[in-house]
Parts: structure tokens; sequence; C-alpha cells
């Protein structure tokens, strides 16, 4: 019996010494690695991923891109959050999650010329643009309502959500005007010179008169100072060439 108690002492005591030892092994690990001691995670939203690197290494801490995003607000590389948050207490060799800013989105300017401005307006705003000021002006060649060009040009190279400016077409220019006379001068000044107004010969018609100065005009239709638009067709008589 005395061999037993003997025997039990001598379990226990090794039991403890193994547990106190363990403790003590621990404790020292701790203190020569660091490890299990707490710091403050610092605030690194909205400094360059490089730089916030080095700061969390200084403190025991590391560094996890958890997602890269596009930004207006930051510059590509820019820390735009963080988790844990700042002045947390953590243990050494934390991670820290963050996400990146990709910075702002650029695209390039689609092709709208000959399009309506409301199918225009869906293109623009499907590429992630925005189409709010439109500017409309006469044009003899492109259909009324239709745009004309957009500022800036197809193919630019923008930032999302930028505004791009429609020229739009309200068609060929009606402007009235008195219709000039054209007698006595030469056919082919005549039709020079309604050629700027937008005026068309629709009939020629030639007259042999004895005496008269060839290849002019005699007679006119409609007469002088009646109002006309752009696009009115005229007649004229011709002295014979």
């Amino acid at each position: 019996m005395k061999f037993l108690k003997a025997l039990g002492k001598i379990v226990v005591v090794a039991i403890l010494s193994a547990v106190g030892g363990y403790f003590v092994f621990d404790f020292a690990m701790h203190v020569l690695t660091g490890q299990g001691d707490e710091v403050v995670v610092p605030a690194i939203v909205g400094i360059h991923r490089t730089d916030a690197h080095e700061l969390l290494e200084r403190e025991g801490l590391y560094l996890v891109v958890e997602n890269t995003v596009f930004d207006a607000v930051s510059d590509s590389g820019t820390v735009i959050t963080q988790r844990p948050e700042p002045d947390e207490r953590v243990k050494k060799g934390r991670r820290i999650h963050v996400t990146i800013s990709e910075g702002v989105e650029r695209m390039l300017v689609p092709e709208v010329g000959g399009q309506g401005v409301r199918e225009a307006r869906i293109v623009l705003n499907r590429s992630g643009l925005k189409a709010e000021n439109v500017i409309s002006v006469p044009h003899d060649d492109v259909p009324r309502d239709k745009v004309i060009a957009s500022d800036p040009v197809a193919g630019t190279d923008v930032r999302s959500g930028a505004d791009v400016h429609l020229l739009v077409s309200l068609g060929p220019e009606n402007s009235a005007f008195l219709m000039p006379n054209l007698r006595g001068r030469k056919e082919y000044d005549v039709r020079r010179h309604l050629d700027l107004f937008g005026i068309g010969l629709a009939r020629v018609t030639y007259k042999d008169l004895e005496g008269a100065e060839r290849n002019v005009v005699v007679g006119q239709t409609p007469p002088p100072g009646t109002r006309i638009a752009r696009g009115t067709s005229v007649e004229v008589e011709v002295t014979s060439p």
C-alpha cells in the first residue's frame, strides 16, 4: 500500500510538472514571437494598398484583398473599405480584409449619328452615359429629329456617367425671303445665285428674240418681290444661246 501511495504521488507530481511546463513554454513562445498580443487596427481607408500593407505589417497584421470595384471618388489602388474596423483591438497575426478601388470606370462613346433622340438616349444609357443636353439646329441633309453628331464624338474615351451632348436636326431651314429680280442676268449667273438660296430651276424656256442679248433671262415665275421659302422651284425664260 505504501508503494502505491508513493507511486500515486509521483504520478501527480509528474502531471503537475508537465502542465506547468506547457504553460511556461506557451508563455515563452508568446513573448518570443509576439503571438497572442493585442494591437489596435490602424485606419487604412483612403491610402494606397502598398502603404496600407506596410502599415499593417508594422503592427503584425496582414492585408488581404477581398474585392476590387470601380469607384468614381477614389484613385485606383486605394483602400475603400476595411474589416475589422479601425481602432478595434485584435490579436497579432490577424488578417485585415479590404476592398480596393479600380478608379473611375471608363468607356468609349458609342455611335448614335442618324438615330432618333429616344434611340440615341437608350444606347447611351446602356453604355453608362447620359444625354441630357439636346441642341436642335436646321440641317439640309439629316432628317428632322435625327442625331447629326454627338459631343464628345463617337469613339472618345470618357468616364462612366459622363454627359454626352446631342446635336439634332430640325430638317431643312425654311427661311422665307423675297424673290429676287432675275431679268437681265445671264443664265449661268442666275443658276449660281439661286443655288445659294436653295432654290432650283424647275424649267428653262428658251426664246428667240431678234436683236436681244443671248442667254439672258427675260421672264420669271414667281415674279420679283414674291415671298418664297427655301426649296421653292423657279421657272425662267431665257433668250436663245
